[in-house]
Order: structure tokens, then C-alpha cells, then sequence
């Protein structure tokens, strides 16, 4: 395809020249001298195998074959311009790269993503998956959806949601919970101790979805994030077999201390807090 897309210098010699009707008022405009304009042009006559203009006594009129080339080429160029214009002049807060945890970022934030960009088509959005604490200068991250405890150095950690636990069995479970295989999420160490002082997790698991199917499938009681496992609950997979309990851990947004904020970044945060 490369012989047919002619370089860009001669594409905008021949533009100047049949907007401008002249060499040298080409010349001008482009910061050129008229004979490196006319070579630029003859070039692309030679590329393309026809002449595009006239240049019988000493005037420089568009051949008819010209006058088409140069309507097109002018709305290519301009479409060039506007895309290069629009990626040079984008502002760097109208750009947002956050990191969200898995399982969050699949139940509770996508299905509601599309309310911030009705709001805010201007900022672009980047997603990635983190889990735990990481360095926002060498990820290069704005901002992120956090779970644990506000104790993240050198970031602002601010509450999204506390996080209710239940235990849950599959619908055909009868027996007690006492009795029952214990499961938990890996990042829940601690889950089981706090659910009325009983023993550790016999089980544990590292992703959400796996740790809900081993529950259905009547593998034994988990320990579970309530808002996470509304469908679940609702279509009856699942079904509470206890009481409920606040974790420690929560749900934070978190992002790096500034002097200036992000502007996109506070956009979104006030967003997540306004649909909690």
C-alpha cells in the first residue's frame, strides 16, 4: 500500500499551491523557496503518472483531474490535523488510569461505569487489576479501589464502604454451620475468627468466582463479601446460614499524596461515593 500514499511534504506542497493559487504564495506559507515547492509538486505528478496542473502562460491552474486530487487531499489532511490536534492539546487530567480489584471492578463498578462516562466523555479511563498495596509512581496510576485498612503510606486512603460479611451454603444445605467445611477468601484471614468466635477457614480461596462456585456446588459454608453475591442470593444459588458481621477491612479509594489532585481522578472519586 506504501506507493500509494505519497509523503507527506509533497501532499501538503500541492495542497498550498491549490489553495493559495500560486508557488510562491505556497512557498511563503510553507517557510519554503518556490523551486523546492515546484520540485515537491512535480514529484508527486511523477508519482502519480498525471500532471494536476496547468502552467500555461506563466499561470498555475488546477487540471481537472487536479481539482479532484485536491478536495479530497484537503479533507485527508484536515482529518490528520484534527486527530494530531486532539491527541497534542488532550490535558493530562483528562486521562485516568485506575486500578481496581477483580471482583469489584466485575460486580459492582462496571455495570454502573457507564453513568461517570455520560458525565464526564471527556476523560478517557484506563483499567487495570491490583490487589493489596503497590507503588503508584512506578505504576504510573492515578487512582485505585482498595480493600484493606487505611494504612497505606504516602496515599490518602477515603472510605467507600464498610463490608458486611455472611455466611452463606448452597440452597440444599441443612446441616449447621459448626459442622460444615469453612471456606473464605484468601485475602479474609482472619474472617471466621471474627464470626462469633469461631475456628479458622479449613479452605481458602484466591478469586471470588471460584470460591462462590465451590459454595454452590455444596463444597461446604463461606464466609463472603454481602454485595458481592446479590445475584446469587437472588436467583437462590445461595442462601444465608448466619448472622452478619462488619469486616475490619473496607473498601477505600486511594491515591497518591499531592499538592494538586488529579482533577479527573477527584471527578471519579466523587462519583464512586455519590452511587455507595
Amino acid at each position: 500500500m506504501r506507493q500509494f500514499i505519497p509523503s507527506t511534504t509533497e501532499l501538503l506542497a500541492f495542497d498550498a499551491v491549490a489553495r493559495l493559487g500560486g508557488f510562491s504564495l505556497a512557498a511563503k506559507e510553507l517557510s519554503l523557496t518556490q523551486s523546492a515547492v515546484s520540485r515537491q509538486v512535480a514529484a508527486l505528478e511523477t508519482a502519480l503518472g498525471t500532471a494536476l496542473f496547468d502552467r500555461a502562460n506563466r499561470r498555475v491552474i488546477l487540471t481537472k483531474t487536479g481539482a479532484q486530487y485536491a478536495e479530497e487531499i484537503s479533507q485527508a489532511l484536515r482529518i490528520i490535523r484534527d486527530a494530531t490536534l486532539q491527541i497534542v492539546t488532550k490535558r493530562q487530567d483528562q486521562v485516568l488510569n485506575i486500578a481496581v480489584l477483580p471482583t469489584f471492578g466485575t460486580r459492582w463498578l462496571m455495570p454502573r461505569i457507564s453513568g461517570f462516562v455520560a458525565q464526564h466523555p471527556d476523560i478517557t479511563l484506563n483499567f487495570t487489576t491490583r490487589i493489596g498495596q503497590f507503588d503508584f509512581t512506578s505504576q504510573s496510576l492515578d487512582i485505585a479501589i482498595y480493600h484493606g485498612l487505611p494504612d497505606w503510606l504516602g496515599v490518602d486512603c477515603t472510605l467507600i464502604m464498610a463490608e458486611t460479611m455472611v455466611p452463606v451454603a448452597a440452597a440444599g444445605f441443612s446441616g449447621r454451620v459448626e459442622d460444615a467445611q469453612k471456606l473464605t477468601l484468601h485475602s479474609r484471614p482472619d474472617a471466621w475468627e471474627n464470626f462469633g468466635g469461631n475456628t479458622g477457614a479449613d479452605m481458602t480461596f484466591e478469586h471470588f468466582a471460584t470460591l462462590a462456585q465451590a459454595c454452590i456446588a455444596g463444597i461446604g459454608v463461606a464466609l463472603m463479601p454481602e454485595f458481592l453475591i446479590e445475584a446469587e442470593l437472588a436467583r437462590g444459588d445461595l442462601k444465608t446460614v448466619g448472622e452478619r458481621f462488619i469486616n475490619d477491612a473496607a473498601y477505600y479509594i486511594a491515591q497518591p499524596q499531592k499538592p494538586v489532585q488529579n482533577a479527573a481522578a477527584e471527578k471519579f472519586k466523587h462519583w464512586v461515593l455519590a452511587q455507595v
